[in-house]
């Protein structure tokens, strides 16, 4: 997978190793990565998006179906590291902005109750 900066990606995909369902995301998501850049490659004719929606059908009948969910998750994950990332989400139909918009929210708002829970905690443990 083309990055557009090498040690986000490595934090990127610490971060994902560290449990045994984010391995299983990564492994999906750099092979519908790879293939979809063997595909640009082998046609210069498709864009980024053409070739990333062909080339889920052929990562999902290698590694199974995946839910609306995880696609959603792994497009954030695409447009913020795959060096086609921008032009990518440029791209989009409505429905998959929609999609990795709505990850966007469900992330942000796990992000803030975590903070909430850590703080409640620091308060609880200083008294």
């Amino acid at each position: 997978m083309q990055t557009l900066n090498h040690d986000l990606w490595l934090q990127q995909t610490a971060e994902l190793k560290e449990d045994e369902v984010g391995k299983e995301f990564l492994d999906f998501l750099v092979d519908w990565v790879d293939t979809t850049e063997a595909a640009l490659e082998a046609d210069d004719q498709l864009s980024p998006s053409t070739a990333l929606r062909f080339c889920l059908s052929v990562t999902e009948e290698r590694f199974g179906r995946i839910s609306a969910s995880f696609i959603g998750q792994m497009l954030v994950v695409i447009i913020s590291h795959w060096i086609h990332g921008h032009q990518l989400s440029a791209e989009f139909t409505a429905i998959e902005r929609r999609l990795m918009e709505d990850m966007l929210i469900i992330k942000l708002r796990e992000l803030q109750e975590s903070a909430a829970l850590d703080t409640e905690e620091e308060v609880t443990t200083e008294c």
